[in-house]
C-alpha cells in the first residue's frame, strides 16, 4: 500500500464501535471511515445519515463486498466476532477486533488459524497497555529494574455496583454472547498482565454475579472473578475484581529478586521500593484506569489506532496486541471457566490448549 493512501475502514457496530472507534478512526491522520455495519435492521442506515461518506449496513459480508475496505473493525458482541473476521481475513482486509477476541475457545481457534494464513494484519483493542502509568511499568520490567520476577498481585475494586444493577438484561450479561466483567474487563487487566510478565500458564480462578438478576431477569454471566497462576520458575500471580458501592482502586504489586513495584492507577503513581528508605517514583501524572472519574481511553485507543496504521504501511511495533495476545487472554478465560465450571484446570500441566502455534 503506497505510503500516503488513505486507509478505508468499515466498522462492524453501533455501540462503541460508533462512539469510540469510528471517532478514533475518522481523527487518525491517514484513514477514513468509509461504512458502518449493525446487525439491528436499519440502524446501520440510521447512523449513517449522520456521518457524511459513510455508508450504512445492516449485513457484514454485503458491507465487506460493496465497501471493499482497507480495514475491518469488530466491534460487536463477542460470540459474532469469528465470521466476519476470518471472512474479512481471507479477503486481505485488515482486521481490528475488539476484545475478547471471541465467545468461546473454539472460534478462537478458527480465527487464529485465518490470521496466520492470511497476508493481514489482526490486531487486538487491548487499548489500555497504552496507558501511561501502565507503559511505565511495562518499561520498569523490561529494563530489569526489579530482577527476577516472584509474585504479581492485582486488585482492582470497581465503583459499578449500583449502575451494574441498574442496567437493563442484555448481551454483556449472557454467557452464550461472550457476555461478562471478566471478558469486558478482565481481557485487559489479563493482557496487561501477561505484557508485563511472560506467565507459562494459568491455572484455575472464580467468576461469580454479585447481582443476581435485571430487570426480573437472572444474570446468566459473571459481574466479578478472580484468575490465578505461575510460571516455571516458581512465581505466581492472582488477578481480582468485584463491583463494590465504594471508590475505584486498581492496585498492583509486582515482588522481584531485587525490588518491588507498587502501581496505584486511582492516584495515578508508580514506585519501585528497595528498601524502607530507598524508593523511586517511575510514573506520576493522572489517574487512569476502567471505574476512575473522569477517565478517558480515547487517547489510548487513538495511540493504538496509530500504531495499527503504521503496521499497516509496513512499520513494526513491539507493543502492538495480535493475535497471540488473543488467544493468550482468550485460553486464560476458558481456563477459568473449566476451573470455576468443573473444579479442573486443562493448563496445570503448562500445555497449551487447542492453541496453533506459528
Amino acid at each position: 500500500m503506497p505510503a500516503d493512501a488513505t486507509i478505508r475502514v468499515a466498522v462492524l457496530g453501533t455501540g462503541f464501535g460508533l462512539s469510540h472507534h469510528a471517532q478514533a478512526w475518522g481523527d487518525a491522520g491517514g484513514a477514513r471511515v468509509v461504512a458502518i455495519c449493525s446487525a439491528r435492521p436499519g440502524r446501520g442506515q440510521e447512523v449513517a445519515r449522520s456521518m457524511p461518506g459513510v455508508e450504512g449496513f445492516d449485513d457484514w459480508q454485503r458491507m465487506l463486498d460493496e465497501a471493499r475496505p482497507d480495514v475491518l473493525v469488530i466491534a460487536s458482541q463477542p460470540d459474532v466476532h469469528a465470521e466476519p473476521a476470518i471472512a474479512a481475513l481471507g479477503m486481505g482486509i485488515h482486521v481490528l477486533c475488539e476484545k475478547p477476541l471471541t465467545g468461546d475457545l473454539d472460534d478462537a481457534i478458527r480465527v487464529e488459524k485465518a490470521a496466520h494464513e492470511s497476508t493481514a494484519l489482526f490486531a487486538m483493542d487491548f487499548e489500555f497497555r497504552f496507558s501511561e502509568i501502565r507503559q511505565a511499568v511495562r518499561d520498569a520490567i523490561v529494563g530489569d529494574s526489579l530482577g527476577g520476577l516472584r509474585s504479581l498481585v492485582w486488585t482492582v475494586r470497581y465503583p459499578s455496583y449500583e449502575r451494574l444493577a441498574a442496567q437493563p438484561h442484555g448481551w454483556l450479561w449472557e454467557e452464550s454472547h461472550g457476555g461478562g466483567i471478566a471478558r469486558a474487563i478482565g481481557s485487559h487487566l489479563l493482557d496487561s498482565l501477561f505484557w508485563f510478565a511472560p506467565f507459562a500458564w494459568t491455572t484455575g480462578g472464580m467468576r461469580w454475579s454479585s447481582i443476581a438478576e435485571r430487570d426480573a431477569t437472572p444474570s446468566a454471566a459473571d459481574d466479578a472473578f478472580s484468575v490465578n497462576g505461575s510460571e516455571p520458575g516458581g512465581a505466581g500471580f492472582t488477578v481480582s475484581l468485584t463491583p463494590t458501592h465504594g471508590a475505584f482502586a486498581s492496585e498492583l504489586t509486582i515482588v522481584g529478586s531485587q525490588a518491588t513495584l507498587v502501581m496505584d492507577e486511582a492516584r495515578g503513581i508508580a514506585r519501585i521500593h528497595r528498601g524502607p528508605d530507598d524508593t523511586e517514583i517511575v510514573y506520576e501524572g493522572s489517574p487512569s484506569g476502567p471505574g476512575t472519574p473522569g477517565d478517558d481511553l480515547r487517547p489510548r485507543l487513538a495511540r493504538l489506532v496509530d500504531r495499527f496504521l503504521g503496521a499497516v504501511r509496513g512499520r513494526s511495533f513491539e507493543d502492538l496486541p495480535g493475535i497471540e495476545n488473543g488467544m493468550r487472554v482468550q485460553e486464560a478465560l476458558e481456563t477459568v471457566t473449566y476451573a470455576h465450571d468443573r473444579n479442573t484446570s486443562p493448563l496445570t500441566d503448562g500445555t497449551a490448549m487447542k492453541s496453533e502455534t506459528k
